[in-house]
């Protein structure tokens, strides 16, 4: 059990439903109690409260377990699912309750996976978000054997990729990217050794020739990325790229226009337009500066935080909060609690690394 902690930067979370509720006083509509309901629930209950109950009731091995098993789970089944879709034509999907159409395709030839995702970007946010720490905790259990540990690393990460979410797979490169370079000062040249390199040009070339004697192969590979790389690149030939950008153009203007204050809670959905496939400009377009701000500080506190850590697991943390923060750039339902259930197990599991190393000290003394 843990003492029951909350953190300065949690104040900001109280100063944002505050700028809600006062956003409904300056722009009030018929969808603003339903909008100040629905983010009430999510950062007072989702997260705050959550945070409380979960640092009272749950030690942080056990939480690290479930959500490893969840993650796991999910991999299993989403394997299952994309296995029957491809080879049997059996959507497993249809056998679920379902709010949203499971028909996405890939490239025309590959079912996209949904796991129990209202739809597989929102699959692949959560392999992005929670999937790094469950498999971290996974490689650190010492009774598993590595080749069963090896292998439901493949699993998941093989689900992930079957989601074909060019949100994700963007999310996850940028990700690691940024943690490499921020940790860039840590690496020490004595690390890098000029035989290990050596060592690697001959499997290059290898790889190369082959390559260039089997055409049909890099034919196949380019059909394959094309279509992830055509969204990377903006292309607005693209139905869905075109769909975002224009509704990006319209938040823009929406914003130019009314930048302090918004235009309301709800009032995208009351114009008759879809949101704007951006949580941080949606909730600029409907509350302005006033909204965004608690939200922006919030985050750069938690990044601040995951950057001072000296958890072990620090990098896979910040690399997951990362991915998380750039999710909400492609969509809008900040109802999905993944980026808020990792950051209250970022904070228990560094409370308790902080406690533990506390111990530690008092026994060296």
């Amino acid at each position: 059990m843990s003492k029951l902690t909350y953190k300065g930067e949690d104040l900001f979370v109280l100063i944002f439903i505050a700028s809600l509720i006062f956003s409904g006083f300056i722009n009030p509509n018929a969808k603003t109690v339903n909008y100040i309901g629905a983010y009430f629930l999510i950062f007072i209950f989702e997260y705050l409260i959550l945070k409380g109950a979960i640092y009272k009731n749950i030690n942080i091995n056990e939480l690290l377990k479930v959500n490893m098993i969840a993650i796991i789970f999910l991999g299993i089944f989403i394997i299952l699912e994309f296995s029957l879709n491809y080879y049997l034509g059996i959507n497993i999907q249809d056998f679920l309750p379902r709010s949203r159409m499971n028909t996405a395709i890939y490239g025309g030839i590959f079912p996209r996976s949904y796991g129990f995702a209202t739809e597989p970007g929102v699959a692949a946010f959560y392999f992005n978000t929670l999937g790094p720490i469950g498999l971290w905790y996974l490689w650190k259990k010492e009774r598993i054997k590595k080749y069963k540990k090896l292998i439901l690393s493949i699993i998941v990460t093989v689900a992930f990729i079957t989601t074909f979410s060019s949100a994700g797979i963007v999310f996850f490169i940028l990700s690691f990217l940024i943690v490499s370079l921020l940790n860039l000062h840590r690496i020490s040249r004595k690390k890098i050794r000029l035989k290990r390199v050596i060592n690697l040009i001959p499997i290059l070339l290898f790889i190369m020739i082959t390559l260039a004697f089997n055409l049909e192969i890099i034919n196949k590979f380019e059909a394959f990325i094309n279509p992830i790389l055509s969204k990377m690149s903006l292309n607005t030939q693209v139905g869905s790229v075109s769909d975002r950008l224009s509704r990006w153009e319209r938040g823009l203007d929406s914003i130019k226009d009314k930048p302090i204050f918004g235009s309301g809670l709800g009032s995208t959905t009351l114009s008759g337009y879809g949101s704007s496939t951006n949580w941080y400009m949606f909730l600029t377009v409907e509350t302005g500066l006033i909204g965004i701000l608690p939200v922006l500080i919030f985050l750069v506190l938690i990044f601040i935080r995951l950057m001072k850590s000296k958890n072990e697991s620090r990098n896979i943390y910040l690399f997951s909060f990362i991915a998380g923060i750039l999710h909400f750039s492609v969509i809008s339902t900040f109802y999905h609690p993944f980026l808020w259930l990792l950051i209250i197990i970022f904070y228990f599991d560094n409370d308790s690394y902080k406690r533990r190393k506390k111990c530690e000290n008092m026994n060296v003394l």
